[in-house]
């Protein structure tokens, strides 16, 4: 889900697919090919999914929430 700590996630899932793409590849443009047909197709759906409801979208939906400020739970204002 392309939230909070998206962009460490993403760049720990990136680093690891990298590192096994050049173990496998003794050849570089063959590693980075490699390395984008496994990527591609994940990072593609966070972009398009934070491109239609990005981010702050959590931010603003507290911002408007009906209930008495501060809430307790994050589930008082966003549902699962």
């Amino acid at each position: 889900m392309p939230r909070g700590s998206n962009g460490a996630g993403q760049a720990i899932l990136d680093a690891r697919a990298l590192a096994s793409a050049l173990l496998e590849h003794g050849d570089l443009v063959a590693a980075l090919a490699s390395y984008e047909k496994q990527r591609l197709e994940a990072t593609t759906r966070i972009v398009l999914t934070n491109r239609t409801n990005p981010p702050d979208a959590i931010l603003r939906r507290c911002s408007s929430a009906p209930t008495i400020q501060p809430f307790a739970a994050i589930e008082d204002v966003i549902s699962k």
